[in-house]
């Protein structure tokens, strides 16, 4: 009687096994299974790895670059590794004289110095634009302070008032009066003359006096009283102007 010993051949599980991104090695149960390079996945590592699948981007989407690499694409307002950072929107904007803000919208602007505006404050206010002068014209200082120049015969203000004439001419005996084109000038008292009504009249300037004769004037009442020499010794005729009478005296 023959016996044959039959023997079993050794096999490789890994000789059947395919695995496109990665190599076959055989596990504890005998089995063949592939270790996938990175990036890969799947029973044969076929499939590729979603790199964002690791990357979460708290403000923004992921997007994968041309080498497989992984990155957030942040929303507007939002910066860093996972768009988790809130950008300062004062950051692109330089306000020359004044300093940014930011409104419940996340929008910055300007928040202009006084004296300034413009989106960068850059521009200087012209004071005058807030002064209306009535009767004259605006004018600044060195300290950029807006005032009213007035048109003669103005003040106050905004020039709305009309300066007084007689307030710069004293009538020292009689009134100030104002002409129409706004003149003052002085209506003097009886007896008196001048630009202020400063100068006494002289009686006598309306006396008109005969030859030989001179003009005095009454101590008591002011008038005019004319002594005229008679050619006679001793006599002089005297004329009282407000009795228009003569009388003679020695």
């Amino acid at each position: 009687m023959l016996f044959f010993n039959a023997c079993k051949k050794d096999t490789n599980p890994c000789e059947d096994a395919i695995c496109i991104n990665g190599n076959c090695a055989v596990n504890a149960a005998g089995e063949a299974v592939c270790n996938c390079n990175e990036g890969f996945t799947g029973p044969t590592c076929e499939e590729i790895v979603d790199p964002c699948l690791d990357l979460t981007c708290v403000n923004g989407n992921c997007v994968v670059d041309s080498q497989g690499m992984a990155s957030c694409n942040c929303n507007e307002g939002f910066t860093g590794p996972t768009c988790e950072e809130i950008v300062d929107p004062c950051l692109d904007l330089t306000c020359v004289n004044g300093n940014c803000i930011v409104d419940s919208q996340g929008v910055a602007s300007c928040n202009c110095d006084e004296g300034f505006t413009g989106p960068t404050c850059e521009e200087i206010v012209d004071p005058c634009l807030d002064l209306t002068c009535v009767n004259g014209n605006c004018v600044v200082d060195s300290q950029g302070v807006a005032s009213c120049n007035c048109d003669e015969g103005f003040t106050g203000p905004t020039c709305e008032e009309i300066v007084d004439p007689c307030l710069d001419l004293t009538c020292v005996n009689g009134n100030c009066i104002v002409d129409s084109q706004g003149v003052a000038s002085c209506n003097c008292d009886e007896g008196f003359t001048g630009p202020t009504c400063e100068e006494i009249v002289d009686p006598c300037l309306t006396v008109q006096c005969p030859d030989n004769s001179t003009c005095e004037i009454d101590n008591v009442t002011g008038k005019p009283i004319v002594y005229v020499i008679l050619g006679i010794k001793g006599i002089t005729a005297i004329l009282k102007s407000e009795t228009n009478s003569w009388r003679l005296h020695r």
